[in-house]
């Protein structure tokens, strides 16, 4: 049967209102053992924070690599260098692509019977569903026009 680690120390147990105000105590002369002992905290950690000045930057584990204003300053690099790229990328790629002129060579060179008879299930128009495009090539001007009492029927499936 495995062993269970029980800790035997107290350490980091405080909260950083708890180390404020110890510092405060400090502050106004009370000593750094009293102080430690009455708010649990190590007389050693009082010492060290209190002579470092790190009252408003408390933080529990390690110390950070780059300070707040380095730190702000790459992220704000970053969001810019997103920003720039993405909208670079994303208009290059779609002024290229979705353009009038693009839409209209496609349709010519794809002409009008693109698809074949096979390439669609055989299915029975009716007259409340039939829909009229209308594509002008020299105006560049599609016209969709659908009858008003337009109605969408689930269609069965022939099953073999």
């Amino acid at each position: 049967m495995p062993r269970e680690f029980i800790r035997k120390s107290e350490k980091n147990e405080w909260l950083k209102s708890t180390l404020q105000e110890a510092f405060t105590a400090v502050r106004s002369g009370r000593k750094e053992r009293e102080v430690g002992r009455s708010s649990n905290i190590l007389e050693s950690t009082l010492w060290d924070k209190s002579k470092a000045n790190q009252s408003n930057k408390l933080r529990l584990g390690r110390n950070p690599v780059f300070n707040e204003e380095q730190n702000n300053a790459i992220a704000n690099h970053v969001i810019k260098l997103a920003n720039i790229f993405f909208e670079t990328i994303f208009d290059k790629a779609y002024v290229k692509v979705a353009t009038m002129d693009k839409g209209i060579s496609g349709l010519r060179t794809a002409g009008p019977n693109k698809f074949s008879e096979d390439d669609f299930g055989q299915n029975e128009p009716s007259d409340s569903t039939a829909i009229q495009i209308t594509i002008n090539l020299n105006d560049r001007q599609i016209n969709i026009e659908t009858p008003v009492d337009l109605k969408i029927e689930s269609s069965e499936t022939n099953q073999v």
